[in-house]
């Protein structure tokens, strides 16, 4: 009586088991870097985003907009009666760039908090100003060792892939 059962022996799977740590094992550092590159480059698109929605909805409503920067956090708001300060439209809701990205926005001035203001007809008002030695206002980000930046125009255009870090 020569019975033989088809399957794995304890070995075979001991053998496929060890390959599959070590390939996991290999991988799993360049799966960290792709999430780390994704969430910059969201933080990023968000806060280009927010400051092309700001000089929309100021050009679209007729009222200053304004792209407002407290720590980490991004929001947009538009007038909707000018002078009346409590009468603001929430454009875009509060983004916790830290706790929903992972990333720290750096003003270049290195102050906490701003606010860009844009006119009627899309343009920043007052125009922006730039640190010393720089031509355009540089909004960093960083998330570990990962840097990118948003840069904007003294008249508040979102400037394409080129300014320096």
């Amino acid at each position: 009586m020569n019975m033989r059962r088809p399957g794995f022996t304890l070995l075979e799977l001991l053998i496929v088991l060890v390959i599959v740590g070590v390939l996991t094992t290999i991988s799993l550092p360049k799966f960290s870097d792709w999430r780390a590159r994704g969430q910059i480059t969201s933080a990023r698109q968000s806060v280009a985003a927010a400051i092309a929605t700001a000089r929309a909805a100021a050009v679209q409503k007729g009222y200053p907009g304004y792209f407002i920067v407290n720590g980490d956090v991004i929001s947009v708001e538009v007038d909707t009666l000018p002078g009346a300060p409590l009468l603001k439209l929430n454009v875009v809701p509060s983004v916790a760039l830290d706790t929903e990205y992972a990333t720290e926005l750096t003003l270049p001035d290195g102050a906490a908090s701003t606010i860009i203001r844009f006119d009627p007809r899309g343009f920043a008002s007052p125009r922006l100003q730039p640190p010393a030695g720089e031509a355009v206002y540089i909004i960093r980000l960083t998330s570990g060792a990962r840097r990118d930046s948003v840069c904007v125009a003294r008249m508040g255009q979102i400037l394409p892939r080129g300014c320096s870090l």
